[in-house]
């Protein structure tokens, strides 16, 4: 008896996969009848999906974009019966057009690894409970739909999730701190969201974490909570962020961050780094060399990389002192220094021809000799006599 469940769980199996993926209405041996059945299989999922508990993995999904030809895929609701599927492991219900409520039946599904529900219209609340049995979840995909209300406190409960992604709905309330107890949690999307308050540093000291964006919501608490893109935070870095090396993206541009920039920051070696547009003042401590200038950007009181202590702050140009940009660039490169307590205009070294009534010595050997003798000196080791 186990053994024709199973071929009829195979039949079942191929004949949907037929069905969703290459069913041509044009073969003779379906009647208008048969036809219509098996359209209707197509249309939407039917409660009696339920009766096939011992199917594991259930995948009908627009993977190439048929919504923009006009196929929809299934509509209706998710029938409660789906939470008979005590055996499944993988559920992609993805690019459809399913609307209604997540059905808290779905937390039976104690074996289930990958939920993706992306790209639908359902909506409400999420049930307070259906978190608690998904011990094995690895995948948690809601994004782009309509979900309203508070993340469950259950959430915590996914011990094994790696990828959680809610982008892109009407979540509200503050980020439950249970998301800081999934230690195996490596990415994290939460925006486009609604969520307000303060948000758990724990989150940034999980251990295997990579990425977080929670931008576009409403985090208007201040700093030591972390924040992201475009949230409107003001305050400073938090010095506990300085022990998540773990973190590989860290964005934090147009928000009102002041203050100095942490030394901290060049203990990131692998960190894609961004504090551009915000309020932040002082110079730019040491960090990893593929972090662009254009992550400091737009910070009127930030200043360039610090020099090191001995370094000579040089300005070369091969025309006379009396010419080119010196007279113009040196009193700018003196508040410039000053502001970085690098001296005064006094440490400016000039390395260029002496102040002459004309631009050039009029002999191209001398012109060589002399540009070759001045990048010599600029570039010299020893210091720099002035002028």
């Amino acid at each position: 008896m186990k053994v024709l469940k199973e071929y009829t769980l195979l039949l079942i199996i191929l004949l949907i996969h037929i069905i969703t993926f290459s069913f041509c209405p044009s073969v003779e041996s379906c009647n208008a009848v048969d036809e219509e059945a098996l359209l209707e299989f197509k249309r939407i999922l039917s409660p009696y999906i339920g009766n096939l508990t011992y199917l594991k993995v259930l995948g009908i999904y627009n993977d190439e974009g048929d919504n923009d030809a006009g196929d929809e895929g299934l509509s209706g609701s998710i029938p409660p019966e789906l939470g008979n599927l005590s055996n499944l492991t993988y559920l992609n219900l993805y690019d459809n057009s399913l609307e209604g409520p997540l059905p808290s039946s779905l937390g039976n599904l104690h074996k289930l690894q990958h939920l993706i529900l992306r790209n639908n219209y359902l909506s409400g609340v999420i049930p307070c409970n259906i978190f608690r049995s998904f011990k094995s979840l690895l995948t948690l995909d809601l994004q782009y739909n309509r979900f309203i209300g508070p993340l469950p406190s259950s959430i915590a409960n996914l011990v094994s999730l790696t990828d959680l992604d809610l982008t892109g709905n009407y979540f509200s309330g503050e980020i439950p701190v249970g998301i800081g107890k999934l230690k195996n949690l490596t990415r994290l999307n939460l925006l486009y969201n609604q969520f307000n308050g303060s948000i758990p540093k724990s989150i940034f000291q999980l251990p295997r974490v990579e990425f977080v964006d929670l931008s576009y919501n409403n985090l208007n608490a201040p700093l030591p909570e972390f924040v992201v893109t475009g949230t409107g935070i003001k305050g400073r870095l938090p010095e506990w962020l300085s022990s998540c090396l773990g973190i590989k993206d860290l964005d934090l541009s147009s928000n009102q961050i002041s203050g100095t920039l942490p030394s901290w920051i060049g203990n990131f070696s692998s960190l894609r780094f961004d504090v551009s547009r915000n309020l932040l003042s002082g110079s730019i401590p040491p960090h990893n060399a593929s972090i662009p200038a254009s992550a400091f950007s737009h910070n009127p009181g930030l200043c360039a990389p610090p020099l090191p202590p001995y370094a000579e702050v040089v300005w070369c140009q091969e025309e006379p002192m009396n010419m080119g940009a010196y007279s113009y660039i040196a009193p700018r490169l003196c508040t410039a220094m000053k502001s970085v307590n690098r001296g005064t205009a006094d440490d400016i070294k000039y390395v260029g021809r002496l102040p002459s009534a004309a631009t050039a010595t009029g002999f191209i050997s001398v012109h060589s000799k002399e540009q070759t003798e001045l990048v010599q000196k600029a570039l010299q080791p020893e210091p720099i006599p002035f002028p």
